[in-house]
């Protein structure tokens, strides 16, 4: 009786042992582990970084990268004063030249960064124009965009008198993966515009802004044929601008011919 005894206490000695040995190897190997708040904060800080480092890696280089690819340039001009006041009453401001510098590591944006060097120092001279006539004046200003695809920027140049101005405009779009210029094919393209229909687009444009301009003129097909002709000539020349906005959406600028005094006007066209 008393050997019996000692049997079912040592089988149920060896069942408790092999329930812990059970529940041992089923806490360190299977149940699945809850995460402390600490090491789930830990984990997202690492997706966080290698998101950016997959986006620095998908996108060109910045040449400063501690600001965005398109800002205020610091262009160094030699202005004759800071300020000056028209006869008409319009005072004018050097701060308020505004010129975009391209913050990308590529050749095409390097000669961009040039043409608009150049173009804020001709500004200068009209502004130092303005200080001593009283009269001239130069505006500068630009919009910068931006998409998953492309860097782009429309900068406009503007010279006055008493007269109506007709801006002057400097398009600049690089693709965001290597910084090269966008061609004008592949801004249409982007713009989800066949082939076949762009030049269809551009010339409904076209004869929507001069109807705008002239309306219902008895030579509105003159205009729009001059107007249209020289659009071709831009495209065939490679002297074409254009911009894509940050839905990459298509614009052109036509220099539109109509009647009068002022038979050339800039404008700036979206294309639908």
């Amino acid at each position: 009786m008393k050997k019996a005894k000692g049997n079912i206490i040592t089988i149920l000695m060896a069942l408790i042992i092999l329930a812990l040995l059970n529940h041992i190897i089923y806490t360190e190997y299977y149940k699945p582990k809850v995460a402390s708040k600490k090491d789930i904060e830990k984990k997202e800080i690492n997706n966080n970084n290698e998101k950016k480092e997959e986006d620095n890696k998908k996108y060109v280089e910045k040449i400063d990268s501690s600001k965005e690819y398109i800002y205020d340039g610091d262009y160094v001009g030699d202005f004759s004063k800071e300020s000056y006041t028209t006869n008409l009453g319009k005072t004018y401001n050097s701060k308020d030249l505004k010129a975009p510098y391209f913050n990308i590591d590529s050749t095409d944006a390097n000669n961009a960064n040039k043409e608009v060097n150049e173009t804020y120092l001709n500004a200068v001279r009209i502004f130092n124009q303005g200080v001593s006539d009283n009269s001239t004046f130069i505006k500068l200003d630009y919009k910068k965009y931006e998409s998953d695809s492309v860097i782009s920027s429309i900068f406009k140049y503007e010279i006055g008198d008493v007269g109506v101005t007709n801006p002057i405009y400097y398009t600049y779009n690089f693709n965001k993966e290597n910084g090269n210029k966008i061609s004008f094919k592949s801004a249409y393209e982007l713009s989800k515009i066949k082939e076949d229909e762009i030049d269809i687009k551009v010339k409904e444009a076209i004869t929507k802004e001069i109807k705008k301009q002239i309306g219902e003129n008895e030579d509105i097909n003159t205009y729009i044929e001059k107007t249209y002709l020289g659009y071709e000539d831009n495209k065939k020349y490679d002297l074409l601008k254009y911009i894509l906005n940050s839905k990459n959406k298509l614009s052109v600028v036509i220099d539109i011919r109509i009647p009068g005094e002022s038979e050339h006007l800039n404008r700036i066209l979206e294309i639908n």
